[in-house]
């Protein structure tokens, strides 16, 4: 995927798991979602505010917009946000097909087939791990570790970010805290991946 600040598809339905392929395209690490039924000026404003929160996890940061509707005064205010983006943040904005967009709005997005938005089965990573019994994780951690699958674990970690950023199922603060120290620790020089690894099977609960 090309080097771009601002990416637009029109699609009918968008598959978070598909996000994990976008992220890894740019290199991007962390992911944030803004849903909303119309984007008008308000809306703008507060997209802005949150386009310049630095991001928890690497240098940037990928903001998903699920959007049904952009007033035509909201097109010509994200104008300017597109034109002189934050350095840390690329958008990604997802619309139905039939939307209207301002030609002037249009020529700032890098235009993505809905087909990247469809489900990918190689990001069922971190879900097959998490239904995996403690003693399988563990033994899944060496087999992978012994064949050096540096893509398995970077799967594997982007699954995590993509998990605590839409649902911390019930764990206690402490245990998100450590489940973010894990996934930002994971494949970054001088950490033990198999500790981390470790740690992160036995931190998860057990699968039913």
């Amino acid at each position: 995927m090309i080097d771009h600040h601002a990416f637009l598809c029109k699609t009918k339905e968008v598959h978070r798991e598909a996000i994990l392929h976008v992220l890894q395209s740019l290199g991007i690490e962390e992911v944030r979602y803004l849903e909303l039924a119309s984007l008008g000026i308000n809306e703008v404003r507060d997209v802005t505010e949150k386009s310049y929160v630095r991001p928890l996890v690497g240098k940037k940061q990928l903001l998903v917009l699920l959007v049904k509707d952009i007033t035509v005064e909201a097109q010509q205010a994200l104008l300017k946000l597109l034109e002189e983006p934050p350095q840390s943040t690329t958008f990604l904005f997802c619309v139905p097909e039939s939307l209207f967009l301002l030609s002037t709005l249009l020529s700032r997005f890098h235009l993505l087939p809905p087909s990247v938005l469809a489900p990918k089965t190689e990001f069922a990573t971190y879900q097959s791990f998490i239904e995996l019994s403690v003693a399988e994780r563990l033994q899944c951690i060496t087999i992978r570790l012994a064949a050096k699958d540096q893509e398995w674990i970077r799967a594997l970690k982007l699954g995590l970010l993509e998990s605590l950023r839409t649902s911390v199922h019930g764990y206690p603060l402490s245990t998100v805290q450590t489940l973010f120290w894990v996934a930002e620790h994971l494949l970054t020089r001088g950490a033990s991946n198999k500790q981390l690894l470790e740690e992160l099977a036995l931190t998860l609960k057990p699968a039913a």
